[in-house]
């Protein structure tokens, strides 16, 4: 059986009749286990259905991301220029600080769908893990140019442009973030940000972001 809706096909690869052989970016294919040839084997530890972070933690905390990592590269083996495939192996290589092998597959991802600004985030993530703050920026700037209220983008581009020491530039960047997300601002916005105003002097504003992150 093949669907397009992703709650339909998560509970039937629930039942334990029903196995999932195969998957893109879009679809679901699934089939009855006793029909299936020995030589098709339904995917026991990798779920697209799934978000890719809940599937890390579970296997990490069973040491047993080595299984979901198999699985995931006997799928780009078997479904060519899937990038579900490619980022979902990106941000596994990334949880383990395996960034150069994050970037490879992130690159990947960009390759056959230029278009989708978290492609350009994934890997403008990568490279700012990996220290590579130029390739970062680019990248950042790249997912900004196809969403300009890609907030996450802006909140990195204001930590590399502070680690960079170009606080005026961090300010900027962090602000927009801010204004993007609202409450829903992460801590850290608002301490880089009295960090760069504490870096130009600029104490009074500094204690308001100081005192704002406290609040967060």
């Amino acid at each position: 059986m093949l669907t397009n809706a992703k709650e339909f096909a998560h509970l039937l690869k629930k039942e334990p009749d029903w196995g999932l052989i195969g998957f893109d970016d879009r679809s679901y294919l699934l089939a009855q286990k006793d029909v299936l040839p020995p030589r098709v084997k339904p995917f026991l530890y990798f779920d697209p259905t799934v978000d890719i972070n809940k599937l890390i933690a579970q296997y990490k905390e069973k040491k047993q991301l080595s299984l979901l990592i198999s699985e995931l590269k006997r799928a780009e083996k078997e479904f060519k220029n899937v990038v579900l495939i490619y980022n979902n192996l990106g941000l596994i290589y990334a949880k383990k600080k395996e960034y150069e092998k994050a970037i490879a597959y992130f690159s990947q991802a960009v390759r056959v769908n230029p278009y989708d600004p978290t492609n350009y985030y994934n890997l403008g993530l990568a490279y700012k893990n990996a220290k590579q703050w130029q390739e970062a920026i680019k990248n950042f700037k790249k997912a900004l140019a196809f969403d300009k209220n890609y907030a996450e983008a802006y909140y990195h581009l204001g930590l590399i442009s502070y680690e960079k020491k170009q606080y005026k530039q961090a300010i900027t960047y962090l602000k927009k973030y801010c204004k993007l997300t609202g409450d829903a601002a992460v801590p850290s916005a608002y301490e880089y940000l009295g960090l760069a105003y504490y870096k130009i002097l600029c104490l009074e504003k500094a204690i308001k972001y100081f005192k704002r992150a406290v609040l967060v």
